[in-house]
């Protein structure tokens, strides 16, 4: 089934509401169903939800509707939650812009989050001298 949703271009369910409901904007925060670090926050009657990012060392708990420490983090089954009321007329990707919402190479640049030459520096895992010291 999903074989035929992707070749369709259909993209998969991702539990974006419509934000097209009262009831949806009282309840305003909906769980990102493939990222437990992202859930969906309706901001305005008639616009699609935007995508929101907890604090890191945080995931989305819908049971709360609030972010919590993964240590308090449980996973809830889907078939517990029900759909929003409402979805937008298409599927929104959770990143916009061609290259993702912090670029191209994303929010640590084109080296990662360690530099340019890695965890260990310019000179290796071994420093300058290689691993049998000067």
């Amino acid at each position: 089934m999903l074989l035929i949703a992707v070749s369709k271009g259909i993209p998969p369910y991702n539990g974006q509401p419509g934000c097209k409901t009262e009831e949806e904007l009282q309840v305003k925060y909906y769980r990102f169903i493939t990222n437990k670090t992202l859930y969906w926050k309706c901001k305005e009657m008639g616009k699609p939800a935007v995508v929101e990012r907890c604090p890191n060392g945080q995931g989305y708990l819908d049971p709360v509707k609030s972010c919590v420490d993964f240590r308090q983090w449980y996973w809830t089954p889907l078939i517990s939650q029900a759909r929003p009321p409402s979805e937008p007329d298409y599927q929104q990707d959770p990143y916009q812009g061609p290259y993702g919402s912090q670029g191209y190479y994303g929010p640590y640049g084109q080296y990662g989050p360690y530099g340019q030459y890695g965890p260990y520096g310019p000179y290796g895992k071994y420093g300058p001298y290689g691993p049998h010291g000067p």
